[in-house]
């Protein structure tokens, strides 16, 4: 089965829950990472609704 080209996700599940410190540091990252690239002008742009006006 070829779940890209469908632009299918499979969520990933954990046996365990990590510790709350890594959490937070992944998170922070992830938004910092995030406002720096909305910052640059690389964000991918969401795709448009149909019936959304603009």
């Amino acid at each position: 089965m070829n779940l890209n080209a469908a632009n299918i996700r499979v969520a990933e599940y954990l046996a365990h829950i990590p510790e709350m410190a890594l959490m937070q540091t992944q998170l922070h990252r992830a938004v910092m990472l995030a406002r720096e690239r909305a910052a640059r002008g690389q964000l991918p742009h969401a795709p448009e609704s149909e019936g959304e006006e603009q």
